[in-house]
C-alpha cells in the first residue's frame, strides 16, 4: 500500500494537524499561544530566539513567566488584562507597544485572537528581513495603476521617505502605514479629522505621490511601517490600533496610556 503523507489525511486529521502546527512552529514568525487559565501551550521558534542572549536554553512553560516579563516590561499586566478581554468577548485586538528588550527600545504591534478558549497572539516587531521584501514585490505588487511603478517609485530605494517631513506629518503617515484610517487616526491622535486630511495632503505633495493609493502601495512594497515616528516612539507605551469584533473593525479606538 502507498504511503499517505500528511496532506491525504482529511481535513482536521491528526497527522495534518501536527504538520500544520510544525510548519507554522518552524516558519509562521513571532507567535505563542495561551489557554484559557493563562497558561502557555506553545510558540513559535521565531519567539523564543528573541531572547537567545539572555539565555540559549530559555524553552516553555518552564519559562514562560521570566520570558512574558523580559518582553512587556511594565507593560505585562496590560497586555495580559487584553488577552482576558479577547478570551471573555472573542475579538480581536490589535496593540501597539514600546518596550525594552535587552535595554533597547522595541517597537511592537501585537494581534491578539481568541478561538475556543484559546488566545493565539502574533508579534510583529517592525524590523523585516530581505527575503520579505522579495515576497511583497511577487504577491503584493500591484501596477494597476498604470505606468512602470517600480521603476517610477526606486527613488524610495534604501531611505527613510519620512525625514523630510515634521514629527506631526510623521505621526500620520506611521499611522497610514498601519492601515489606519483618516477617522481612526483622528481619534488615536486626538486631533480633528480635517486636519488628519490636512497632513496626509502634505505628506503626498512632499513624497511626491499622487493619492492614498499611491502612499499605499509604495509603503507595502518598501516596508516604511518600520520608520516610526519619533513622536508615538516612547517607552514604555500600550495603546490600542484597532478593535474588529466578530470580523468587524470597531471604530471607536481607545488611547490607552502613556506612562
Amino acid at each position: 500500500m502507498a504511503e499517505r503523507h500528511s496532506i491525504d489525511h482529511p481535513p482536521g486529521s491528526q497527522d495534518l494537524s501536527v504538520s500544520f502546527l510544525n510548519y507554522h512552529r518552524h516558519s509562521g514568525g513571532f507567535w505563542y499561544i495561551k489557554n484559557e487559565h493563562g497558561q502557555f501551550i506553545d510558540c513559535s521558534d521565531d519567539f523564543l530566539s528573541l531572547f537567545a542572549n539572555q539565555s540559549p536554553q530559555l524553552s516553555l512553560p518552564a519559562h514562560s513567566k521570566s520570558i512574558m516579563s523580559h518582553l512587556y516590561g511594565d507593560l505585562l499586566n496590560d497586555v495580559v488584562k487584553y488577552e482576558e478581554t479577547v478570551l471573555k468577548d472573542s475579538n480581536t485586538i490589535v496593540l501597539f507597544i514600546v518596550t525594552l528588550i535587552e535595554n533597547t527600545k522595541a517597537p511592537l504591534i501585537l494581534t491578539i485572537n481568541g478561538f475556543n478558549g484559546f488566545i493565539f497572539v502574533k508579534v510583529d516587531t517592525l524590523f523585516f528581513l530581505g527575503v520579505e521584501r522579495l515576497i511583497i514585490n511577487k504577491v503584493l505588487f500591484d501596477k494597476s495603476s498604470g505606468g512602470d511603478f517600480e521603476a517610477s517609485f526606486n527613488r524610495f530605494e534604501g531611505i527613510n521617505p519620512f525625514s523630510s517631513l515634521n514629527v506631526h506629518e510623521w505621526n500620520v503617515a506611521w499611522l497610514m502605514t498601519t492601515g489606519m484610517s483618516k477617522s481612526e487616526i483622528s481619534v488615536f491622535l486626538k486631533i480633528s479629522e480635517t486636519l488628519v486630511k490636512r497632513r496626509m495632503g502634505k505628506i503626498y505633495r512632499v513624497l511626491k505621490l499622487k493619492n492614498h493609493r499611491n502612499f499605499m502601495h509604495a509603503s507595502i512594497n518598501f516596508q516604511w511601517r518600520r520608520f516610526i515616528s519619533p513622536g508615538v516612539l516612547n517607552e514604555p507605551y500600550i495603546a490600542i490600533l484597532k478593535v474588529f469584533r466578530h470580523g468587524s473593525p470597531v471604530r471607536e479606538l481607545v488611547r490607552e496610556k502613556k506612562l
